[in-house]
């Protein structure tokens, strides 16, 4: 793994990364025990003007999504896993380059233990990335989880 943590939690993240430590880097610093995510590299991956975007299905069965700031989603992850243990780890992944972008399937699962053991659920996250001659931002990411009727289909990592 080119992405690893150091001892005070924080992710090593190379001065110029690529679209792999990218990726690499973002199940690397959401994953933590509880308030272990280190929101400091986080915020050196997005692109100032970046979105994030989280959707699901709500109690009535309703698609919905919400939009965030890389700062707002920062706000939101710092009280949601303030006591919670979230681990999420990249099981599958195909990207697409071209020129100046790159696009990125990426599948997960989530778990609520390091040993990997307490599967919470599994989902994709697609995300765009610019390369802006100097190194890759992400520029947009957005994602969905499975759920009855909703599975990862396998043609999409073929």
């Amino acid at each position: 793994m080119m992405v690893e943590r150091r001892k005070s939690g924080a992710c090593k993240l190379k001065k110029n990364p690529g679209v792999d430590e990218m990726i690499q880097s973002i199940y690397t610093v959401i994953s933590g025990p509880p308030g272990g995510q280190d929101w400091d590299t986080f915020r050196t991956m997005y692109h100032p003007r970046a979105s994030i975007v989280r959707t699901r299905v709500d109690r009535e069965g309703k698609s919905v999504c919400f939009t965030f700031s890389p700062e707002e989603f920062v706000a939101n992850g710092r009280e949601l896993l303030k006591d919670v243990s979230f681990y999420e780890v990249e099981i599958k992944r195909k990207t697409f380059e071209f020129g100046n972008l790159a696009q990125v399937f990426s599948a997960y699962d989530i778990f609520a233990d390091v040993e990997k053991t307490k599967f919470v659920k599994r989902g994709v996250n697609m995300i765009h990335l610019y390369n802006d001659g100097v190194r890759w931002w992400i520029m947009h990411i957005i994602w969905d989880e499975e759920r009855k009727g909703v599975r990862i289909p396998d043609a999409l990592f073929a």
